[in-house]
């Protein structure tokens, strides 16, 4: 346990530090010892919940042996800049923030994912804050398609991180392929279109392209009134109009630059990536614990804040391999090979045998984390429902 760290803050401190950040502050000299205590304390919060992540994530990967369903996983801390974005935005105390920390399960067949998903609601429900069916019903402004599952880490032997959240999405490999674009384009955009915030024509077509995925899963489209025909010809315009090929084409050879030494391989425990959005550029380091590595994802995102550095962009992950952060968080990478194969696809009106295909033939790289503790569920005293207002 001495890589991991505790909050010794109370709730009431931390609603206080999210208020502060909420309230947006110029950080002037006078204001500089206010904002870096309230960010302290957000940090402090957030980075407690590293242990509760990690345990949730070889959870979750035991239960996919178990049933002997192949899923590429990772789990990721959110960024500082994304919460203190998301303060205002969503009116929620950080106290609350129920997604600080997540892992996410990617399954190549959708029925895979409806096995895991009907265990982890069977056998821990108690355990299970909420779930929310982004499969069954996209979100509407976005085409954004997921299952989230909100976990309350509840264990007797660990009470200090009893009632912590840890977000849990499971998605298909086109669902992946999906948000790796809508991510990967914003960020190349300096946009934050999976927010709804950007380019409106991109939105559109991002969000057609989901309704057109969906269908190739079987799955309910976006309710976006267009019939079938008529959404693809809108696709193919909207393709046309924002030259989306030159886009993508320069999305993915920004990923050519991207290598590790093998010597930097070895005992890896976590990643900082790094990118420049002016350059297009990105860094990656990596550390062999994950203490030292949030250390330094504090300084690094305390600079871009106080200094307004927007063309950059900083995010901690957890990965035993390199490949695995690839596969499971290509965004960051700009990955995106699978998405443009199935969005040709639909521009070419191809039949769905073609998609099948198209996911057959891309390489899976099936990740297995050595849990920490596979059985913590299992072990778990689950006491009532805890109140955030009673802590």
């Amino acid at each position: 346990m001495a890589d991991y760290t505790k909050c010794e803050f109370s709730s009431e401190e931390i609603n206080g530090a999210g208020d502060v950040l909420a309230s947006r502050p110029s950080w002037t000299e006078d204001n500089d010892a206010l904002i870096r205590s309230a960010f302290n304390v957000a940090y402090s919060w957030r980075d407690a919940h590293i242990f509760p992540m990690r345990s949730v994530h070889g959870s979750v990967s035991s239960v996919c042996s178990k049933l002997g369903v192949k899923a590429v996983s990772g789990a990721r801390v959110k960024r500082m800049p994304t919460i203190y974005e998301k303060l205002p935005r969503v009116g929620i105390s950080l106290y609350d923030l129920q997604d600080l920390v997540g892992c996410r399960f990617i399954f190549e067949h959708s029925d895979d994912l409806d096995r895991v998903r009907a265990h982890l609601k069977n056998e821990y429900s108690c355990l299970i804050d909420r779930e929310n069916d982004y499969i069954k019903r996209p979100k509407k402004a976005t085409g954004y398609r997921s299952h989230h599952m909100i976990f309350r880490f509840a264990r007797d032997d660990q009470p200090q991180y009893n009632d912590y959240r840890v977000e849990v999405q499971l998605r298909t490999r086109i669902q992946h392929a999906w948000s790796t674009a809508v991510e990967a384009i914003g960020l190349y955009r300096s946009e934050s279109l999976k927010s709804s915030q950007g380019d409106g024509e991109w939105l559109e077509f991002l969000r057609l392209i989901s309704s057109e995925m969906a269908l190739m899963e079987g799955k309910p489209p976006v309710k976006d009134g267009f019939e079938r025909a008529n959404r693809i010809e809108r696709i193919r315009q909207l393709y046309r109009e924002l030259n989306a090929g030159v886009t993508l084409n320069g999305i993915k050879r920004m990923a050519d630059g991207i290598t590790v030494p093998p010597e930097q391989k070895r005992d890896v425990e976590a990643y900082l990536l790094i990118f420049d959005i002016g350059r297009k550029e990105f860094d990656l380091r990596p550390f062999r614990g994950f203490l030292p590595a949030s250390t330094q994802y504090r300084e690094l995102e305390m600079d871009l804040l106080k200094n307004k550095l927007s063309q950059q962009n900083v995010v901690l992950i957890e990965a035993k391999k390199l490949d695995n952060i690839k596969r499971a968080f290509p965004n960051y990478f700009s990955d995106i090979a699978m998405f443009d194969k199935l969005l040709d696809g639909i521009i070419d009106g191809r039949s769905e045998e073609t998609y099948k295909r198209v996911i057959s033939q891309a390489p899976v790289n099936v990740y297995r984390q050595t849990p920490i503790d596979p059985g913590w569920m299992r072990k778990a005293h689950v006491p009532r429902p805890v109140s955030r207002s009673d802590k």
